[in-house]
This record gives structure tokens, sequence and C-alpha cells, in this order.
């Protein structure tokens, strides 16, 4: 699976290096000329994975006659069956974002 850094995190590690006198020969005078590299190549596209939970409900609760078992902990969409991902907003189920609040 491929992996993805933050530019600007990039950037600041190499701009760390420039300003720090110890690193500054490790880094040498390409540092800057990387750092306009790393500036201008292209950025991919991707979005933070996000993680939550089927909650089992009372099928009663919504509609009497509709058997919805469960409801996402992200986005409160109820499901008839546990998917591995849920069907209206996305989220990976199995377990929960730490900074995610439910």
């Amino acid at each position: 699976m491929a992996e993805y850094i933050e530019r600007e995190s990039v950037e600041k590690f190499i701009e760390n290096g420039l300003n720090n006198p110890n690193k500054k020969k490790a880094f040498g005078h390409d540092a800057i000329e990387i750092m306009a590299e790393v500036h201008y190549m292209p950025a991919a596209d991707v979005a933070p994975v996000r993680h939550g939970r089927w909650n089992d409900i009372n099928p009663t609760v919504l509609n009497p006659g509709v058997h919805w078992v469960c409801r996402c902990s992200l986005c409160g969409c109820p499901q008839d069956y546990k998917h591995n991902y849920c069907p209206n907003c996305g989220a990976r189920m199995g377990k929960e974002d730490e900074h995610e609040v439910s």
C-alpha cells in the first residue's frame, strides 16, 4: 500500500536542517534545490481513513416492520447488515479513530 506524507512536514524538516548548524553540512547546499523540487511536486488526492463501529439498535425504534440492526457511530445511518464500510459516509468499520467523537 502506498504511503503519503504532508508536503509541509517535509519542507519544515529541510528548513530545520538548514537552520541547524550541526546538521547544515549533512544537508549540503543541494537542500534548497531539493526543497524547491518537493514544493512543486504534484500532490496526490488522498483523504484520511475514518474508522467507526456499528452500534446495535432496537429495530422497532425507527419504523415498525423495518428490520434495522445497527447504526453507524459516525453518521448515524441505520443498516440492516453490518458491512465492512458504512455505505453512507464511507467510514471503515471495526474500530473508531482516536480523535473521533461519536
